[in-house]
């Protein structure tokens, strides 16, 4: 017969914390991304029926839009704090490990730093959008910040490679710049709207 393995009350009730949260991570970052997207099509649709009015005036005289813009900004912030609590989570996880508790035994969680920097994306962009120039600032340094901590990373661990190239650090390559570009465009439009009010 084969036997069941042995888990504590304790370390199933941990895992399942850190699943929770890992699970719920994805739950609530894509309903962000929904009223994202939903928010920008109310308004691409406003904008075309009323393509005389200013935008800016647009969103804001738009309850539905603003809605669904502000849902997305509250749960694009819930992520990262989902995020934070799963990272302290395992940490205590490692921290608090027993000579008889292997860590390694259970599935890796966690959420890609590419995850990460879209959100960070996408709440800076609805932060343009909304004309709140300081959050979008900081939304858009962060992960400048993110990225340039990503690259030296990679520089450290690429030395490693041996001139080895694969596909997913090529894939890894082209979204870090995409996500340079995104930095830095939306850095500027900050400045730009902040100059011009």
């Amino acid at each position: 017969s084969v036997q069941q393995p042995h888990l504590s009350a304790h370390r199933v009730s941990h895992h399942s914390r850190v699943l929770w949260i890992s699970f719920h991570f994805h739950h609530v970052q894509l309903l962000a991304l929904a009223n994202h997207l939903c928010g920008l099509d109310l308004w691409e649709q406003q904008q075309q029926q009323k393509p005389q009015e200013d935008p800016s005036e647009l969103l804001k005289n738009n309850a539905n839009i603003m809605k669904h813009l502000l849902s997305a900004g509250r749960l694009y912030e819930y992520t990262i704090r989902l995020e934070r609590a799963r990272s302290h989570q395992q940490q205590q996880q490692r921290a608090s490990a027993a000579a008889s508790y292997n860590p390694s035994s259970y599935p890796a969680l966690f959420v890609s730093p590419f995850v990460l920097m879209a959100i960070l994306n996408n709440l800076g962009h609805l932060h343009v959008i909304m004309q709140n120039e300081t959050q979008s600032e900081k939304c858009f340094r962060q992960l400048q910040s993110t990225l340039m901590y990503m690259l030296q990373f990679q520089n450290k661990s690429g030395s490693n490679t041996n001139g080895r190239t694969s596909a997913n650090s090529t894939n890894h390559q082209s979204m870090i710049q995409v996500f340079m570009e995104n930095a830095s465009l939306g850095l500027r439009t900050t400045r730009m709207t902040a100059a011009a009010a």
